[in-house]
């Protein structure tokens, strides 16, 4: 067979035949880095950068040929963006995860960036694809066979996961899945949904000016080419400056945004996703003053005026190469500097939005003299 040449991928196939549902991912590339591990998980760090999961009790193979060598019994690998998630016979996403679970998983041997990570679906539940027609914070009700009436309810409580893709919803906000499809994952015997999470086949992308911002409501308007637009923001979206992630409160008219939405049965646009479009600046010169919340950055250049940054809650701070938690550490600095008749070189790079000036980072260097 021509998947004789193709060890991993045969692999695989074997791990789906042996597993079931639980590896009914398409195998990684094959090669000597490949592993594949069969346990159950006994951690999860949802925390970490990137998230972990670690496998117990699993036994991992080479994807070249069986080898002799000792495989590791326990391994701890790292969910990354290309890291498929496999929940039975649907995609899932890291929230589906949990302690306990038996799994199957393959993997890069030296990098532990998972490839695949199949688990199956618990016996006692159900997945279903379905049109939701009606949706609050108790109940939904799905039409599964596209005659446009409701054949199935399932109730809603602070367990289920509700979300737009892998972008959640708060309760408050499950009215937003009407007419909307929607995978729904729910317990056989008591009809409650585990998860709800609306298919994002139909997401569209926006570029336009800011017009108003309610951040206290959760909303969005922007001036589309045929005319005002209105968003809500899902619970869970993503709000993006470059080189941080912000929030919708930092949002301001006038800016341009790149939006990512869906719209839902009653005409709502639901967003996912909002990166402020900003362009970066740098300037480099002489650190001349630190205040409270900036830094004042004198460029050489004959007859330049001060830039005045703010530091915000994403700005990084550095002196010498290293890493400082606060102003202070500067303003010390700078201080012990000029008292001994010295200068500090600064560069820093910013986003200029309106009057303000946020820094992304501050770099100084120089030598700060010992006080005595």
């Amino acid at each position: 067979m021509r998947l004789l040449a193709y060890p991993g991928l045969a692999l695989a196939i074997l791990l789906t035949s042996v597993a079931g549902s639980q590896a009914r991912a398409a195998g990684p590339p094959a090669g000597p880095n490949a592993r594949f591990i069969q346990g159950s998980i006994t951690a999860l760090d949802t925390a970490a950068s990137p998230p972990t999961v670690t496998i117990a009790r699993g036994r991992s193979r080479s994807s070249a040929a069986e080898t002799a060598a000792a495989q590791p019994s326990r391994v701890t690998l790292k969910v990354v963006q290309n890291t498929t998630i496999r929940v039975g016979d649907i995609p899932g996403v890291l929230a589906d995860l949990r302690a306990g679970q038996p799994v199957s998983a393959a993997y890069d041997r030296t990098s532990l960036e998972a490839f695949v990570i199949s688990v199956p679906a618990p016996p006692t539940e159900r997945t279903v694809t379905g049109k939701a027609l009606t949706a609050n914070t108790q109940q939904v009700t799905l039409d599964t066979n596209g005659d446009g009436t409701a054949d199935l309810t399932l109730s809603v409580d602070d367990t289920t996961q509700l979300g737009v893709g892998a972008v959640g919803l708060s309760r408050a906000q499950a009215g937003l899945l009407v007419g909307l499809p929607v995978v729904a994952r729910y317990n056989l015997t008591s009809f409650l949904a585990v998860s709800l999470r609306a298919r994002t086949d139909d997401l569209r992308r926006l570029r336009a000016p800011v017009t108003a911002v309610d951040a206290a409501a959760g909303t969005l308007t922007v001036q589309a080419g045929n005319g005002p637009l209105t968003l809500v923001l899902a619970a869970g979206a993503r709000v993006r400056l470059p080189g941080r992630t912000a929030s919708l409160q930092e949002v301001v008219v006038g800016d341009n945004v790149e939006v990512s939405y869906v719209t839902n049965g009653e005409g709502t646009n639901v967003a996912v996703e909002v990166t402020i479009v900003v362009r970066q600046r740098q300037v480099s010169g002489l650190l001349t003053a630190v205040g409270a919340d900036s830094v004042t950055i004198t460029p050489r250049r004959t007859g330049a005026a001060p830039v005045v940054l703010t530091v915000v809650a994403g700005t990084t701070l550095r002196l010498n190469g290293r890493r400082v938690l606060g102003l202070s550490t500067l303003a010390n600095a700078l201080s012990a500097a000029q008292a001994a008749n010295r200068t500090l070189r600064a560069e820093a790079r910013y986003i200029e939005r309106g009057p303000k000036r946020a820094a992304l980072d501050v770099r100084v260097t120089g030598r700060v003299p010992t006080p005595r």
